[in-house]
């Protein structure tokens, strides 16, 4: 059966990366982009580092653009330029991979109609091998794709999706890196084309450095299932019923006066 555990991202000892967010935190009046694995829950985006799933079996991890911002003295780049124009990314192996490693078995672009996808289907598109994914899509002019609306300063636009292959070792990780894909496009606003994968890009409008930070990377993890072996399962299924018995035993025993 197939989860998604843990809600806080973490960076895997990659000095790029650490340096990265710190200089995306450290300037408090800037909005960071990062590209991340993660799900809506209601209205409020959570980010996720690790989705699991038993050997051999498959697992489909959506991928977004996330925005944080402070709403207090910087409001949403993402609602004031009416979401993406433009998106592209890419799903590489990330430092040494297990003897027996999950794979990729597919990719998906976030394809529709704006507001909710990316609709034109000329530069839409999504390729794969065992080990990395690649994903680009665009809209036609000035229709852009919107994340919902932002909470707490947290918002992020759907992209697509990537599908791993859980390998055939219980209790290994595999690390994947989701990040800009330059070779396919820049990852754009729609409205006025800022280069979120690149603030320094001298095509975008002035004053986009002190505005954003380039987006970043974050790790996946994905984890073949450590499942018990069937003489465990038993064991565990019949210790379950012993306690059922014996707390149903101590319910119905009148307590001393």
């Amino acid at each position: 059966m197939l989860q998604t555990i843990g809600t806080l991202r973490w960076w895997a000892g990659a000095a790029a990366l650490l340096a990265g967010l710190a200089s995306a935190r450290a300037e408090a009046d800037a909005i960071s982009y990062f590209y991340t694995a993660g799900e809506y829950v209601g209205s409020t985006f959570t980010p996720i580092t690790t989705y699991t799933a038993a050997t051999g079996q498959s697992v489909t991890v959506p991928i977004y653009l996330e925005e944080v911002c402070d709403p207090s003295t910087t409001p949403s780049l993402l609602a004031s330029e009416s979401g993406l124009g433009a998106a592209a990314f890419y799903v590489n192996p990330f430092g040494t991979l297990p003897s027996s490693p999950a794979t990729i078995t597919g990719a998906a672009v976030n394809a529709g109609t704006p507001p909710n996808g990316f609709d034109s289907a000329m530069s839409n598109q999504a390729s794969w091998t065992s080990s990395t994914a690649s994903v680009a899509e665009s809209t036609l002019p000035k229709e852009g794709v919107t994340a919902a609306a932002s909470q707490n300063g947290v918002s992020a636009v759907y992209l697509g999706t990537v599908t791993f292959q859980a390998g055939a070792t219980n209790g290994q990780m595999s690390a994947f890196q989701i990040g800009a894909n330059s070779t396919l496009g820049p990852t754009a606003t729609n409205l006025s084309d800022y280069d979120l994968d690149n603030n320094l890009d001298p095509s975008n409008p002035a004053g986009s450095s002190g505005l954003y930070n380039s987006a970043t990377a974050t790790i996946l993890d994905i984890q073949t299932a450590d499942v018990p072996e069937p003489g465990a399962l038993a064991l565990s299924a019949a210790g379950t019923v012993l306690l059922g018995f014996y707390a149903y035993a101590r319910r119905r025993t009148p307590a001393p006066c």
